[in-house]
């Protein structure tokens, strides 16, 4: 993991743009579709579909924040689904990484993909991959096929089941970000004792 204490890298992402970017993603997937039973990275399209809604609202037209698409991390090690710049350095931005949960395959069988959704998920900000100097992010879940309680039912047992793993200081809660609807935060105690919020957005995926 990077020192988050290294004093080149001091910029963090402004706290006062949070709870309105959040809220514009929300608003975002408002408009969501299923992708096509044949669509390979279906993940993808529905990230893509996000962040064509938020390149239509005029903030992002004007800056300084700016969403992209995939995009490169600085180290050149991996791409976040959805990340925000904010013009005070490379380092520093806000990502929102995208997870399916609760699909059900073309030949039926079912996944709730909460194992992912931590593993592959938040574990990449825990580790430092994504925002490694930040103090906060957001994982963003596509519900498919269950209740939206259901599903933050689940990603909050998984979560607690693997308190260590994650280096939690609190499970999931209701955040105070103060948008609807509910968006719930938890909060870890990284390496350096970097203090680090992740967001958690879960939106509903339409039958198709």
């Amino acid at each position: 993991m990077k020192d988050s204490n290294d004093p080149r890298w001091f910029a963090l992402f402004p706290e006062d743009k949070i709870p309105g970017m959040i809220k514009d993603v929300l608003d975002a997937c408002i408009h969501l579709t299923r992708p096509a039973q044949g669509e390979k990275r279906p993940e993808e399209a529905i990230s893509r579909q996000v962040f064509q809604e938020l390149c239509r609202m005029p903030a992002y037209r004007r800056g300084p924040l700016e969403p992209h698409f995939e995009s490169w991390l600085p180290d050149l090690d991996g791409r976040a689904d959805i990340r925000f710049s904010c013009g005070k350095g490379i380092e520093t931005y806000f990502v929102f990484e995208a997870k399916r949960l609760f699909v059900t395959y073309p030949r039926g069988r079912k996944d709730s993909l909460v194992k992912e959704y931590v593993h592959e998920g938040m574990m990449r900000f825990v580790t430092g991959k994504y925002a490694p100097f930040q103090h906060s992010s957001a994982m963003l879940g596509y519900v498919h096929d269950a209740e939206i309680a259901a599903a933050r039912s689940a990603v909050t047992d998984e979560i607690a089941n693997n308190a260590g793993r994650l280096f939690l200081v609190r499970g999931l809660a209701a955040t105070t970000v103060g948008v609807g609807p509910q968006v719930d935060d938890s909060i870890h105690l990284l390496e350096s004792n970097r203090s680090f919020l992740i967001y958690h957005l879960l939106v509903p995926i339409p039958p198709e």
